[in-house]
């Protein structure tokens, strides 16, 4: 794979760690299941192609329909309306390409294509299945560690973190640009895939972040937040095991880690402060928090559930 992030030394904070801490988490493809199904209008005639469409890069649809058609760019006239739900898959231009073919069989009226839900589910670009592994060294306080130790006399000193994944830029720009160039390209490192995970703003002064890209039978691409979708979820409910794992309160040992990140730090206690975080629960009751930076957007969130 390909490390993305490298602080400290990792594998011999894990080899003489007190105590060590491994954890396996997983998710599955997704798809996007906008509200409006994909569609799209186009009418040719005279040599000119009009279409209608929502989508996220109408300079791309204009230049994948002008291709398709044999047109210059200035020939094709496209008008966007709203979305009915976009979250990166109007990127592509499937349905794009399919209603240009068809205007070009049937000149002159307008032909309007819409997919039924089943195909818009069967035939989706996905967000990737993707699996982590974490890794947590565990250790007497020292210069080395991150925070003040909690009950058990132990500090967190090293986090290991490798995720397994499609590459999204591969999947994406193969759909869009096809051509021999392209399928002859390596499969280069992929910052989408690993976003989220490699630049954690927690203090841990010992850090290693790696990616594996792996094949995947079913075409992924952008959805939503990308990887911050999954490594998210990843990392955070990670810390929980970890905050577990040293007898510390998940909220303490995040302000802990936020020192030198008083934004974050402020965010996450206007959260845990407006859900009542400390308050004793009812019996059958448990409170969990999360803070997330992505695209510069900083979250922090309060769940509550019954067990």
């Amino acid at each position: 794979g390909t490390r993305f992030r490298n602080l400290g030394d990792t594998a011999a904070a894990l080899a003489k760690a007190d105590r060590t801490l491994q954890a396996y988490y997983q998710v599955p493809y997704l798809a996007h299941a906008a509200m409006e199904p994909l569609n799209a209008t186009a009418r040719f005639e005279a040599g000119r192609l009009q279409l209608y469409t929502g989508t996220q890069s109408p300079i791309l649809a204009r230049w994948r329909a002008a291709q398709i058609a044999q047109l210059d760019m200035d020939q094709v006239q496209l008008e966007v309306p709203y979305l009915g739900g976009g979250f990166g898959r109007r990127l592509e231009t499937d349905i794009v390409e399919q209603v240009t073919h068809l205007a070009l069989k049937m000149p002159g009226p307008p032909v309007h294509l819409m997919w039924t839900r089943e195909q818009d589910l069967q035939h989706e670009v996905y967000r990737p299945a993707a699996v982590a592994r974490m890794r947590a060294a565990l250790a007497k306080p020292s210069a080395g560690t991150a925070g003040d130790a909690g009950p058990q006399g132990l500090a967190l000193s090293a986090l290991h973190i490798k995720v397994v994944a499609p590459s999204l830029s591969e999947g994406t720009t193969k759909r869009l640009f096809p051509g021999p160039w392209n399928d002859a390209m390596p499969v280069l490192p992929d910052k989408s895939q690993i976003e989220g995970a490699h630049d954690l703003p927690y203090a841990i002064p010992q850090q290693t972040v790696e990616q594996v890209l792996c094949p995947s039978v079913l075409p992924v691409g952008y959805w939503r937040s990308v990887g911050h979708s999954y490594n998210a979820f990843f990392t955070e409910c990670f810390i929980d095991e970890v905050a577990q794992a040293l007898a510390r309160d998940p909220l303490t040992l995040r302000e802990q880690w936020l020192q030198h990140r008083p934004r974050h730090r402020a965010v996450l206690q206007a959260a845990a402060q407006a859900a009542g975080w400390g308050r004793p629960m009812p019996a059958g009751r448990a409170r969990g928090l999360a803070l997330h930076e992505s695209f510069g957007s900083i979250c922090a969130q309060v769940a509550e559930g019954s067990l």
